[in-house]
């Protein structure tokens, strides 16, 4: 489903590596540390495991929440549970969901880690990926 764009999207960057598939046990190992995922995160897991540029691993997807949310270092921020970070740009900042006391939504923000913004980036992951394959964030 989304596989196609950032393939594309890739063979313009010799950057870009598109990585195996997650595993059904590393989608479970997601869900059992962070609690509910949004099924287009889900499915995007299951076509691509992170592409070692924007998106994260699902490893890395559990690893860079948990830090977020417990690293004493990230103290001096609001909280970062609001947001269940599954991307970067490469400079300290990442791409998260909102998550609401009613679930997770579905508009995703970019957290700038020198302001410690959050700012509205798309409105689901289909609307992201097509602006990152469009350089547009």
């Amino acid at each position: 489903m989304y596989i196609e764009k950032i393939k594309e999207h890739a063979k313009a960057s010799r950057f870009i590596v598109i990585n195996p598939p997650a595993s059904d046990v590393e989608i479970q190992e997601l869900k059992d540390s962070l609690g509910e995922i949004p099924e287009d995160l889900v499915v995007l897991l299951k076509e691509i495991n992170g592409d070692d540029n924007v998106f994260l691993s699902a490893k890395d997807i559990i690893e860079t929440n948990m830090m977020l949310r417990t690293d004493p270092d990230f103290d001096v921020y609001m909280p970062l549970d609001c947001l269940l970070v599954f991307a970067h740009n490469g400079c300290g900042d990442y791409y998260g969901y909102q998550i609401r006391k009613e679930g997770i939504d579905s508009w995703i923000f970019l957290w700038d880690h020198e302001n410690d913004s959050r700012t509205w980036v798309a409105r689901g992951l289909e609307h992201f990926i097509t602006r990152y394959c469009n350089d547009e964030i």
